[in-house]
């Protein structure tokens, strides 16, 4: 047998692949970590900055490990999922739907208002995030600003 095949066939073995460590899967803890401290306390840009984090890593190891070609539109399609289950949230927290005030009021006298609205804002920004990222807009604010 030769020093490097496998023991079952003539391929080459599999310790042969380059290493290569992501930092993505640390992101997507802190972001968790960020945003479930933020509802803890109350405190929504921790929560919504938390799942920004961990909805922007998502879609960097989705681009990362070749499912799509770049972040943008798995970045959308989070912000999406992250809008939605976000304005459900709000809407299930909202005790009242009897006007407007009451509907916007909902997430400082409970909960799970609180965490829909922050999940809700979340959400809009990956999707603007993505837009901002397909369009172009981001290049050329970088080759501005140089």
């Amino acid at each position: 047998m030769t020093d490097n095949l496998d023991s079952m066939s003539d391929r080459p073995a599999i310790d042969e692949r380059p290493d290569k460590v992501s930092p993505w899967p640390l992101f997507i803890a802190l972001g968790l970590a960020i945003s479930e401290i933020g509802v803890l306390f109350g405190v929504s840009p921790l929560s919504v900055g938390g799942i920004l984090l961990f909805g922007g890593s998502c879609a960097a190891i989705v681009a990362e490990s070749g499912y799509a070609t770049a972040p943008w539109r798995p970045l959308g399609l989070i912000g999406g999922a992250f809008s939605v289950s976000g304005g459900v949230l709000w809407g299930i927290g909202t005790r009242s739907w009897n006007s407007v005030s009451s509907v916007l009021q909902a997430p400082l006298v409970d909960g799970v208002a609180f965490r829909g609205m922050a999940i809700l804002v979340a959400g809009v920004l990956l999707i603007a995030g993505s837009y901002l990222g397909q369009s172009g807009h981001l290049q050329r604010l970088r080759r501005r600003s140089n």
